[in-house]
């Protein structure tokens, strides 16, 4: 991976003047045959929460951070987690933010291409890392008191969490999450063609790990 060059100089200066906790930024993603351009816009810090909690790329390294905001609220990586770790941090870090900004240029440069990467070997026990994250998470969650109020965000986050399992044991996906498995109770009638695809998809991976 790698950053535009004016990324640090854009950012300090917009996180300054707007004295913000978090400013987002938009990516690019370098496929084999193809760059796409990721745009989450986002400039209220309410919604902003509620994408984070949902697995809408969260992850850390399409944010700039005040450090003030890790260190008063005393967040680290969870130990013992080689997966989701970006997740339980940057969801957490959205629940403490008072403010955010958003910067609607490509600053980031995510390398998909090469296949030796850590997100390319998949394997049970990584994914069992991203549902051990979203524990930790949920945890966090209800000791703050918002497990009801970011409800159907968290059980978005657990669907794509343990949607890979499909790849190695449909049991194994039902048990896992149970209260996720049935969208039709939680997401929007608009977006359950999407998520039957998804499952479809994978169910057709099945064993290609």
């Amino acid at each position: 991976d790698w950053i535009e060059p004016n990324m640090l100089e854009i950012l300090v200066k917009v996180a300054n003047d707007t004295k913000s906790d978090i400013v987002a930024f938009d990516f690019r993603t370098h496929y084999f045959h193809k760059t796409e351009i990721v745009s989450l816009p986002c400039r209220e810090i309410e919604t902003f929460r509620r994408n984070c909690i949902s697995s809408l790329w969260t992850v850390l390294w399409k944010n700039f951070i005040r450090m003030n905001l890790v260190k008063e609220n005393l967040i680290h990586f969870p130990v013992g987690i080689d997966g989701g770790e970006d997740y339980f941090v940057m969801s957490l870090l959205s629940l403490f933010a008072k403010k955010i900004a958003y910067v609607p240029q490509p600053f980031y440069n995510y390398n998909v291409m090469n296949l030796t990467s850590t997100m390319s070997r998949a394997s049970l026990k990584k994914l069992m890392y991203q549902i051990d994250a979203t524990k930790l998470f949920e945890n966090r969650l209800s000791d703050l008191g918002l497990n009801k109020r970011y409800e159907k965000e968290l059980l978005r986050r657990k669907f794509c969490a343990k949607l890979p399992l499909l790849k190695f044991s449909f049991s194994l996906w039902l048990k896992t999450f149970s209260e996720s498995s049935w969208f039709f109770f939680w997401a929007p009638p608009a977006k359950w063609a999407g998520y039957v695809k998804s499952v479809i998809k994978m169910l057709l991976k099945k064993g290609k790990v």
